[in-house]
């Protein structure tokens, strides 16, 4: 995998987003990964390496504020170098300057990006502020809002803490947050020169003392002026002590004052920044890490001094939680008086316990269970980005929103709703998941489902079954697309199967069929039996009937040639076959007026008699052809006498 790394801060600066950006980038590199990190260029004066996965920015110094430097948010001649190294995925460790540029560079390449939080910004306002009121607070809310802008824009966030975890929460980030402790490469801070270590304590006079080690970024939400602070008493109870701080900051200046103000300057050491490959040295000349800040979001220099089994001595903070554990690698503290006292009872104190557990619990914060974290929130922010589309065009359709979404070469376009538009807060450059695609595409379909349905219905009549098998031969649509369509037209009445019934077995009756057809149809169209039963029990009888009257009316009316006993037959043939019911058709046969004169019958057997002779005339012979017509004659339900009459009538006329 790629890794495109921005951050405002990076070595030779001394600080924990350094450390953790320096162990995140080794730990990828042991395993394969390419890290290519965007930073700014330090001050005049210091020395750096040059790095070819190293691209440095031009920065303003803002001493003021973080001590940090602050670059610009875009330059296109390092995005085209960015470009080149064609990144997976980008990763900004910080919120402004060089963090922004890391976002635009993800929206320009169309590339998932992850935010690590690693600094509570709203304790660090007072660089703004002074915390002069109300702007204290004004600086706080517009914090608020920045974080949550950008929060919201990122693909995947991670903290390093519960209790960080909890803040973002609770102003309103509601975006899943991935709880990933920093971890540290322990190994190095087990060795150190214990030559140098000696030098250092010569140095800074620190050789036969027991030493309070503080190192980090020298700033105002430290709270190293309370450490100082307490020196002077704790020189008065035990002389032997020493304070030695290592580091750099915009309160460097204040607080070496405070120190020469207290008389303290034979007490307290500074030593400024320090490289990297030196810091585990420093460690070792200490015998008790502490701290009075409340700002840190885990505590890496803590972890540190663990690991080159320092114990540590901290104000109670929630963040440290998992990091101290009390009375076994250490002690907490809530005030100067606590702290003053706990200094000096564990100066005359075996350590060795301490020491030996601080080394121990140190190895959870392992930077391979790190480099694990980081690269589960990778891969998943790089399958949540494949499956995630930015929207590139919203244009009006008629009574519809035409929405126009990309993801890399895919481009999806959808019409919407407006109601639809405002649900999911779509707008130009803003984001949806394939969840958000699925769902628009649904309602597509079944508002194009919709529309076929009621045309399809403005020129036939439907049942449920019916309309459904319909909908399916278009192929465009799923299963459940089509099932919600068909709910959405139940629900408007569009569809009835209960007036369905009703409305085909009317129309079953009025095109000369029966009942039982009507029934045998609407069992076929998998009609719920209860709605047929219910409509049978409101059918009117007589309608049925007066519908097979008029059928054997007609055929009566019609009749050319059938004797009576034919035509009787025909028409109980003729009325079964269309599915009327056995009392039906004899309710029918038996009330109606059937006259047949005698002449007419034998008007119409003479008539069969002369074509039955000619068609069998040639075929047969005197009283063979005699007995062949007769019985003919007989099986189409004419009277055998009748047939004899008529029989011994046309013989005479041929003999004739």
């Amino acid at each position: 995998m790629r890794i495109a790394i921005f951050t405002d801060t990076y070595y030779p600066d001394i600080n924990g987003v350094v450390s953790s950006i320096g162990i995140l980038r080794n730990e990828l590199m042991k395993h394969g990964h390419q890290v290519l990190i965007i930073t700014t260029i330090p001050p005049l004066g210091v020395h750096i390496e040059d790095d070819p996965f190293i691209i440095r920015m031009n920065g303003i110094s803002l001493k003021s504020i973080y001590g940090y430097r602050m670059a610009g948010i875009y330059n296109n001649k390092i995005f085209k170098k960015i470009k080149e190294f064609n990144p997976d995925i980008i990763h900004t460790q910080t919120e402004y300057g060089v963090g922004l540029f890391g976002r635009l560079c993800g929206y320009k390449l169309n590339i998932p990006t992850v935010y690590t939080f690693h600094t509570n910004l709203y304790d660090y306002t007072y660089y703004v502020t002074k915390g002069i009121e109300p702007f204290d607070s004004i600086a706080k809310k517009i914090v608020k809002k920045l974080m949550k802008i950008y929060t919201t824009h990122t693909t995947s966030l991670i903290v390093p803490s519960v209790k960080t975890a909890s803040m973002m929460k609770s102003i309103g980030i509601k975006k899943e947050i991935n709880i990933v402790p920093t971890g540290l490469e322990l190994e190095r801070f087990k060795r150190y020169n214990k030559e140098h270590t000696n030098q250092i304590k010569e140095e800074y006079g620190l050789s036969d003392h027991f030493n309070l080690i503080s190192l980090g970024r020298l700033a105002e939400e430290k709270s190293l002026d309370l450490i100082i602070n307490a020196m002077p008493e704790i020189i008065q109870r035990n002389p032997n002590i020493r304070l030695f701080i290592i580091g750099d900051g915009p309160a460097k200046n204040t607080l070496m004052q405070l120190t020469h103000d207290l008389k303290m300057d034979d007490y307290i050491r500074f030593a400024g920044c320090q490289s990297a490959d030196v810091i585990p040295d420093f460690y070792y000349s200490g015998d008790l890490f502490v701290s009075a800040s409340l700002t840190e979001t885990q505590g890496l220099t803590f972890i540190e001094a663990m690991a080159s089994s320092l114990p540590v001595l901290a104000r109670y903070d929630s963040n440290l939680d998992p990091v101290i554990v009390e009375g076994g690698n250490g002690h907490f503290f809530y005030t100067q008086e606590e702290y003053i006292k706990k200094v000096i009872e564990l100066s005359h104190k075996d350590l060795t316990p301490y020491k030996e557990y601080a080394a121990k619990h140190a190895q959870q914060f392992d930077s391979h269970t790190f480099y694990k974290g980081v690269m589960h929130v990778y891969n998943s922010s790089i399958d949540h980005f494949e499956n995630c589309f930015v929207v590139s065009s919203i244009k009006p359709h008629e009574k519809l929103v035409s929405v126009e979404f990309v993801s890399g070469k895919r481009k999806i376009a959808l019409e919407c709703t407006i109601e639809d538009v405002e649900t999911f807060h779509l707008a130009i450059q803003t984001r949806a998941n394939q969840e958000v695609i699925d769902i628009l595409k649904e309602k597509q379909n079944i508002r194009h489902l919709y529309f076929k349905a009621v045309k399809l219905l403005s020129y036939h009549d439907y049942c449920f079954h019916d309309l459904k098998k319909r909908l399916e031969t278009y192929g465009d649509y799923n299963e459940i697309e089509i099932m919600k369509c068909m709910a959405l037209l139940t629900d408007r009445h569009l569809i009835d199967d209960r007036k369905y019934v009703r409305s085909y077995i009317d129309a079953t009756l009025k095109k000369g069929k029966g009942l039982k057809k009507a029934l045998i149809d609407l069992k076929n169209k998998d009609i719920p039996e209860h709605l047929i039963e219910e409509e049978i029990e409101k059918f009117d009888e007589s309608e049925e009937i007066e519908y097979a009257f008029n059928i054997v009316d007609q055929l009566y009316s019609n009749n050319r040639k059938l004797s009576p006993q034919g035509l009787i037959q025909k028409i109980k043939r003729t009325l079964y076959n269309k599915g009327y019911s056995e009392n039906t058709i004899l309710s029918v046969m038996n009330s109606y007026d059937f006259e047949f004169s005698h002449e007419r019958t034998l008007s119409l057997l003479k008539q069969e008699c002369e074509k039955t002779y000619k068609r069998y005339q040639n075929k047969y012979h005197d009283q063979e052809l005699k007995m062949r017509i007769s019985r003919f004659l007989k099986q189409k339900g004419y009277d055998y006498e009748d047939i004899l009459i008529v029989m011994d009538e046309i013989w005479s006329e041929l003999n004739d």
